[in-house]
């Protein structure tokens, strides 16, 4: 899904997006206030039209900033996205979930290997019956 045309990847809108980020990323959420119309004003100057789902995404976004900033307004949501992040990398990478779906392939391969010959001889005979007619 291409949201963003050759003819609107400017590099205008580079620098844009560019100034947005630096703007925003890792800053605490009582300093990103207007962050979703910073995005709505870029992607009206650059025409581009985002998907439903972005937009819903977007909305999601802004109840969170502004929930998190009501409970704690030094919540940095990116902060705590890279410990989640790197939470789940590890668990996902541990040594005993690389065992187990290392043992799960092993066994589909052990698997396939038994039923190989007779597949291949079931699939040679077809052919021979089919080559005497």
């Amino acid at each position: 899904m291409k949201l963003i045309t050759p003819e609107q990847n400017t590099e205008e809108f580079q620098e844009d997006v560019e100034d947005l980020l630096n703007k925003y990323l890792g800053v605490d959420l009582d300093q990103m206030d207007g962050i979703f119309e910073s995005l709505m004003n870029v992607m009206i100057k650059h025409n581009i039209i985002l998907p439903r789902e972005f937009v819903m995404i977007g909305r999601g976004f802004i109840l969170l900033e502004d929930t998190g900033s009501r409970l704690d307004p030094y919540f940095n949501l990116t902060t705590e996205l890279e410990k989640f992040a790197k939470k789940m990398i590890s668990q996902k990478f541990s040594a005993g979930n690389i065992a187990s779906v290392g043992l799960n392939y092993i066994v589909e391969i052990e698997h396939l290997l038994k039923d190989l010959p007779d597949k291949l001889n079931s699939t040679l005979n077809k052919l021979d019956a089919e080559n005497w007619k």
